[in-house]
């Protein structure tokens, strides 16, 4: 993968992610609080998958994902750790609104999800920036 295809895959992942962050909050404002968990998640996913993409890593699965988000960004500091647990978390809550018909989320759960959703996205673009990487 060549440095101009790593910054385009990036960047396409950053676009999917605030789509998403848009999608999550106007589904809140609605008073969806389930499906904003869920799409929260979402844009975290690609945010995550951004800072991979500008490494030239990819996987196509969430664990995987996770996996390389833990290895690559959390071991070295790169992000903070706290950033570990809020992928792991919201994938949990994803998989919850996706699959427990069930699952109640309320609105200030889906608030929450979001504004991790946007720390996530803020700490991604702070190291794409460091690192000499325009997004």
């Amino acid at each position: 993968m060549t440095n101009e295809n790593k910054r385009d895959n990036a960047r396409i992942e950053l676009s999917a992610a605030a789509d998403e962050r848009d999608v999550a909050r106007l589904l809140w404002q609605q008073g969806h609080a389930k499906q904003s968990v869920g799409r929260a998640y979402y844009a975290v996913f690609h945010t995550a998958r951004a800072l991979l993409m500008a490494e030239g890593l990819q996987s196509k699965t969430h664990s995987g994902v996770a996996y390389l988000i833990q290895t690559h960004f959390i071991h070295s500091q790169r992000i903070p750790a706290r950033f570990s647990a809020t992928l792991a978390r919201l994938q949990g809550r994803r998989e919850m609104s996706d699959y427990d018909a069930a699952a109640v989320f309320t609105l200030e759960q889906a608030e929450e999800a979001l504004q991790e959703a946007e720390d996530f996205d803020t700490a991604a673009r702070l190291w794409l920036r460091a690192d000499d990487y325009e997004a």
